[in-house]
């Protein structure tokens, strides 16, 4: 079989501490050959760098997920006045709810925070934060990074606001670095569960920035909104588990409108385990089941797959 490249991996988590070895060694076994783990969270970030840094087929990216905004900075105070005594530490905040309360204290301030939020200084702060590992050899990526709005619907609309102005100035800062380093960006696309507005702005975002030839990158987890296929020239579409799922008619449906040469494989592990490993925690080797799936929908043998998408990968992130 040939090669198998995860572009979208979370070694670094602590769900793999425990047995890092044998995963890679199954992983080996069925063809997985390479790794690529994402930015998700400062707080594993030297995990990755190390992981990277210690084996030769382990590459990674450095990102703040949408979802871990509250990681970075306080809206106001720290991206303003960058006063140490104001500074968060990255441990102390739970989620984006937990961010908001913790650096407001009445809906008016939230209000002029999302009209004062300063997209070059958030820019500064966060390569400050990259600038140790994006220097790397092993660094191929920005990400993940981009817009996520699936659990705001417990907010009032006013944290909603703050919430969405803070995700998409943190968004452009990471393109910006991303294209200073000439480096592909890792897309996380989320959508609200009542519109596709999140797709929606991401178009609009990407747009801002076409002019500069060298952006480019891959929409982690495609979600099947036919909007993103306007970018094929540039980006390409990570397809893992959830194709495998019973829901995911809009996903197969879709598959056969992307290029081939725009495909990649991931898995998002230790989410998303494909059928028939749903519910457990996922692992590269599980790959093949997705390798499968595509070669059934696009009617090309699975070796075909894996040669194309590890192709893909190679020439998107120089792995």
């Amino acid at each position: 079989m040939s090669q198998i490249i995860d572009t979208h991996v979370h070694l670094d988590f602590s769900e793999f501490a425990p047995d890092l070895h044998r995963i890679l060694s199954d992983s080996k076994l069925c063809g997985v050959e390479k790794f690529l783990i994402p930015g998700a969270s400062l707080k594993t970030l030297q995990n990755a760098y190390d992981l990277a840094s210690n084996h030769a087929e382990i590459y990674f990216a450095v990102g703040i997920h949408p979802c871990d905004i509250d990681e970075i900075l306080l809206l106001k105070d720290s991206i303003e006045s960058k006063d140490d005594k104001n500074s968060k530490n990255i441990a102390d905040s739970k989620n984006n709810k937990d961010f908001i309360e913790s650096t407001t204290h009445e809906n008016s301030k939230i209000h002029h925070i999302t009209e004062s939020i300063n997209k070059d200084s958030i820019k500064l702060h966060i390569l400050e934060l990259f600038k140790p590992f994006i220097v790397s050899k092993k660094c191929v990526a920005v990400g993940e990074c981009g817009l996520d709005f699936y659990r705001l619907d417990s907010l009032d609309s006013t944290q909603i606001k703050a919430i969405k102005a803070m995700q998409i100035a943190i968004f452009k800062a990471q393109i910006e670095i991303a294209l200073e380093y000439n480096l592909p960006l890792i897309l996380h696309v989320r959508n609200s569960k009542e519109n596709d507005e999140v797709t929606t702005n991401i178009a609009t975002i990407l747009q801002e920035y076409y002019k500069f030839n060298n952006l480019r990158g891959v929409f982690h987890c495609f979600n099947a909104n036919p909007k993103l296929l306007a970018f094929t020239d540039r980006f390409y579409y990570g397809i893992g588990g959830i194709l495998t799922f019973k829901n995911a008619q809009n996903l197969v449906e879709i598959l056969p409108k992307i290029p081939k040469n725009r495909i990649l494989l991931e898995t998002d592990a230790p989410f998303l385990a494909p059928i028939p490993h749903r519910g457990k925690r996922n692992e590269p080797k599980y790959l093949v089941h997705v390798a499968e799936k595509i070669s059934q929908i696009l009617n090309i043998t699975q070796e075909k797959v894996c040669e194309i998408t590890s192709q893909n990968a190679e020439k998107l992130f120089s792995m």
